[in-house]
């Protein structure tokens, strides 16, 4: 109810300044929420690719050929 009140009383230059602390707080809370849910994903990919690793011990030098030559073909391409 607080903030209601305080978004009618808000004028133009305010907002274009960022002046209403409410604001300003609202914005960081939401921008940290999503980098730490960003930042799951990725780890959890991360060690997937790391256990598949682990059990494929032989056949790691292959696929680093693998990826080289398709590292290669990027290049051509581009």
């Amino acid at each position: 109810r607080k903030r209601q009140r305080q978004r009618e009383t808000e004028t133009e230059t305010d907002r274009q300044t960022h002046r209403g602390g409410w604001r300003r707080r609202r914005r960081r809370r939401r921008r940290r929420r999503r980098r730490r849910r960003r930042r799951r994903r990725r780890r959890r990919r991360r060690r997937r690719r790391r256990r598949r690793r682990r059990i494929f011990e032989g056949k790691k030098e292959k696929a680093n050929v693998r990826d080289c030559e398709r590292k290669k073909r990027k290049r051509q391409r581009g």
